[in-house]
């Protein structure tokens, strides 16, 4: 299964404001600053090693919610939002949901190739969508489609630095937003599958589209 290339290009591009998602399917986009703090935990203390802070450029964007042509995503709006350069430490990314495309698997029974759509979060926005809330659901590890990641501090062997490394997001993660439609702030909160590293990462970000 891989993630189809409308929404690997929509991931890359970043942000759209949100007051007019529901209007129309153009996207608007806000650039900006994250901002992520992230603990890492000793896999054999279970002690923290100290938190670490973290800034990146990131972009936000926010645009109609998405369809695979059968189901829609269940939100007020698609979100991709994060850190623009993905490979950086601490880089954390957030995507409301995503299509992939199941490919033709004549091993497998039933495999109903084709373009199917995965939601990760469950966003709700008041009725001006001014301000936003969200908890994550599901991380679609399980068919390998895990898009909210965060670049953790990870204990590779006692005595080597933490270096860093993707890990999907936990399922309970929490996100809240406000935006006047000219600027946009998001929190993300939550751990990773692991539960290595709790983190808290904001982004803080401008209409530029």
């Amino acid at each position: 299964m891989r993630v189809s290339a409308g929404a690997l290009a929509l991931g890359a591009l970043g942000s759209a404001s949100i007051e007019s998602v529901t209007a129309q399917n153009a996207s608007q986009v806000f650039a900006g600053t994250q901002f992520t703090d992230i603990d890492t935990i000793d896999p054999l203390s279970g002690q923290s090693l100290g938190v670490q802070s973290f800034q990146h450029p990131a972009t936000f964007i926010v645009s109609a919610p998405i369809s695979d042509g059968v189901s829609v995503e269940q939100n007020p709006f698609n979100l991709v939002a994060g850190a623009d350069d993905k490979a950086a430490p601490g880089a954390v990314d957030v995507w409301s949901a995503a299509v992939a495309e199941v490919p033709f698997d004549p091993s497998i029974p039933n495999p109903n190739p084709g373009p199917l759509l995965l939601q990760y979060w469950e966003i709700q926005g008041n009725q001006q969508l001014t301000e936003f809330a969200g908890t994550f659901v599901d991380s679609h590890r399980d068919k390998s489609v895990a898009l909210n990641l965060v670049n953790a501090p990870t204990v590779i062997a006692p005595g080597i630095p933490p270096l860093p490394f993707p890990k999907a997001i936990a399922e309970g993660a929490v996100l809240q937003g406000v935006t006047d439609g000219t600027s946009v702030t998001m929190v993300v909160q939550g751990t990773t599958v692991d539960q290595a590293n709790p983190f808290v990462s904001r982004i803080d970000a401008t209409r530029v589209q």
